[in-house]
């Protein structure tokens, strides 16, 4: 089984408003695909709270991978919650959500993803040796990396949001 080194565990913010879903999840998708990453969408639940006045909660997660090398993938878990949304027009007369939008991210390294060293504990043993000593400079750039990535990506959904540091 590969291993995961986490960089950010648990990072989590949350805004009250109205919020346009569409440009939200466009900003996500093109942030994603400009960093070359790519996407599968793991989770999607929308669920009715109210039917009368068609208030509904949503959950989409997703998980960003990109392939570093041969050794190691970046991953970047988005899990976002709309709760007690309901649509509204706004003042440009677009569809609009009013409710609280929940994001959650988490990021890591995978490090042996195709599993090449996990055949037999000797070989498991060597590269759990290799990556301590001789390749820790290596890691820790490529964990510098991917946490620039993440927070660079929780400045652009923070800014969308409108929400201070």
């Amino acid at each position: 089984m590969p291993t995961r080194d986490f960089v950010v565990r648990d990072l989590k913010f949350e805004r009250e408003g109205i919020i346009n879903v569409k440009e939200f999840y466009s900003l996500l998708k093109k942030w994603v695909m400009d960093h070359n990453y790519d996407f599968t969408e793991k989770e999607y639940i929308d669920s009715l709270k109210d039917e009368t006045e068609f208030v509904k909660n949503t959950k989409i997660k997703w998980v960003n991978e990109r392939k570093v090398d041969d050794y190691i993938k970046f991953f970047i878990e988005v899990t976002i919650k709309f709760k007690n949304f309901k649509e509204v027009k706004d003042k440009k007369d677009r569809h609009t959500y009013k409710g609280t939008v929940n994001v959650e991210i988490e990021a890591y390294l995978e490090k042996d993803y195709e599993e090449v060293w996990e055949k037999n504990f000797m070989l498991h043993f060597m590269r759990e040796i290799y990556d301590k000593t001789v390749d820790s400079n290596k890691f820790n750039k490529y964990k510098k990396e991917l946490n620039e990535e993440v927070y660079d990506l929780i400045n652009d959904i923070k800014a969308f949001l409108k929400l201070e540091e």
